[in-house]
């Protein structure tokens, strides 16, 4: 996954501004950071813009055929 990728976000721990629900989708917005015990990845929220560092096993890519349904 790259930065401008599309994903689907699991649900995530509390955060402050956005805590996706199960399947929101997101952007990425900036690359892979490394915490204490994972990999971050910045996503932005498709509905309304807030962005917050997400472990990257939490973000699977966006399967476009799965939107033309």
């Amino acid at each position: 996954m790259k930065v401008g990728d599309l994903v689907r976000v699991s649900n995530t721990a509390v955060s402050v501004g956005w805590k996706p629900e199960q399947g929101d989708l997101g952007l990425i917005v900036s690359p892979v950071r490394l915490g204490a015990d994972a990999r971050y990845i910045k996503v932005q929220s498709i509905k309304d813009g807030t962005a917050l560092w997400i472990r990257e096993y939490r973000i699977t890519p966006y399967d476009e055929a799965e939107g033309a349904q």
